[in-house]
């Protein structure tokens, strides 16, 4: 019994060491997606962005598309030589350092309207501020050849993204937090066993 309950507590730990490799899909915009309807300077607010999670951009890939752009194009609504230009209507984005991410719609006047997402990556999301307003309409032809993802998501989606509405996510903290308290339970018990032996 000593030794089955030292194999349990290996494969766990085991686990648990796997499960905090895997971060969190943020499904932006929750329900309603990539859209026109959706404040997203609230949507991130209380979400803590960790590297390793992944933001899932769903959007009508026939009416809307997602730039990634930098800070001075996030804040003039520049669509002119995106960092990435994504457009498969189910985009999934790996956030793998500690830095802020910006999101544009790159169709003509939805910047304009604040479709747009900052996302801050290991820190919470700040206090929210107006949505960028630029001082001249969107640009529609580019000297540049912006980079075009249409391939598949990166990940695909878990069940609970699915459905219609999920639950909140917890940060990875917190997750990996909790499951290091079960496996200390687990480890209290088996010496307990062990001791008993």
């Amino acid at each position: 019994m000593g030794r089955g309950c030292i194999v349990v507590v290996v494969v766990a730990l085991l686990s648990l060491l796997v499960q905090g490799m895997e971060g969190t899909t943020w499904k932006v915009g929750d329900s309603k997606g990539w859209q026109l309807s959706v404040d997203y300077l609230q949507w991130t607010q209380g979400k803590v962005f960790e590297v390793g999670d992944f933001l899932l951009f769903t959007y009508n890939k026939s009416t809307e598309n997602v730039l990634e752009v930098s800070a001075a194009d996030y804040a003039s609504c520049t669509t002119i030589g995106p960092i990435a230009t994504y457009s498969d209507g189910n985009t999934t984005v790996l956030l793998e350092n500690y830095t802020t991410r910006f999101f544009i719609s790159g169709i003509p006047g939805h910047c304009l309207a604040s479709m747009t997402l900052q996302i801050h990556v290991g820190s919470p999301s700040p206090t929210p501020s107006p949505s960028p307003s630029p001082p001249s309409p969107e640009p529609t032809s580019s000297p540049f050849s912006p980079v075009t993802i249409d391939s598949p998501s990166v990940s695909p989606p878990s069940p609970q993204q699915q459905g219609s509405s999920p639950p909140p996510a917890l940060p990875s903290s917190a997750r990996q937090s909790l499951n290091w308290q079960r496996l200390a339970a687990l480890m209290a018990t088996c010496l307990g066993a062990t001791l008993v032996i």
